[in-house]
């Protein structure tokens, strides 16, 4: 079966918010995870992958974001490496691989502020932007989302090169939504708009636990994520959008 998924990073990616609020503003430390995931695409019938996604730490204030999906013939890998800088992550390298049938994709930034250029590979062509450090990878700049959020705000834009162009995007916290745990948020994406896409955020654990897009009224994908280890705790019995095929935003 052929699988388009269009599980490309900039639907994954946003599982890799995972990185701890408590870690992510004003200069303090990272903490590693590790979670396991789920996803289903939707079409005639559900096709369903599983994967992880980590935060390791690479060496003094350098950190690796890495995401693995694996489903029917299907293979996608995705990882950042940035320096944590004063609590805000500066991206270094990016690399995106997908094996799909009839659709295969590489791509790869280089964020080069010395040379004042960001560098950007897709497939078989080569781009060149100028460098802008409010310019982010699809990956690592989801830990502003972080940030913001430990600041209160309810609204997050940010600059993103989304295969091969600098995009704007925006976020706000969503308010028509049916998740009724203590501990959870959600988030929407607003620009670009793809369907109705939302991010649940556990905040007692600070981690994405569901994202979640529908079109025409129908759910089109969706990722779980099944357990956790932040740190040296296990995590799980996280929160998650009840019924979500059938049970569309108001």
């Amino acid at each position: 079966m052929t699988l388009k998924l269009r599980i490309k990073q900039r639907c994954f990616s946003f599982f890799l918010l995972a990185t701890l609020l408590s870690a992510a503003v004003n200069g303090r430390t990272l903490v590693p995870f590790h979670i396991d995931l789920e996803g289903y695409q939707y079409a005639a019938v559900p096709v369903k992958v599983t994967g992880t996604q980590t935060l390791v730490q690479r060496g003094e204030g350098l950190w690796r974001l890495a995401l693995e999906l694996r489903g029917p013939l299907t293979r996608i890998e995705e990882w950042v490496d940035f320096r944590w800088v004063d609590g805000e992550p500066v991206p270094l390298e990016y690399r995106y691989n997908q094996r799909v049938p009839f659709n295969n994709e590489s791509r790869r930034l280089r964020f080069e502020p010395e040379q004042q250029r960001i560098r950007v590979n897709l497939n078989d062509d080569a781009y060149t932007y100028p460098y802008d450090a409010n310019v982010f990878d699809p990956l690592s700049y989801t830990l502003l989302l972080l940030n913001g959020l430990a600041r209160g705000e309810t609204e997050f834009q940010f600059s993103v090169i989304d295969r091969r162009n600098p995009r704007h995007y925006e976020f706000s916290i969503a308010t028509d939504t049916s998740v009724n745990e203590p501990h959870a948020v959600v988030i929407a994406q607003r620009v670009p708009a793809r369907g109705i896409t939302y991010i649940v955020l556990d905040t007692q654990w600070q981690i994405p636990t569901h994202f979640l897009r529908w079109r025409n009224d129908k759910l089109d994908q969706q990722i779980r994520a099944l357990e956790a280890r932040v740190g040296d705790r296990n995590v799980s019995d996280l929160p998650h959008w009840s019924d979500p095929r059938s049970n569309l935003p108001s």
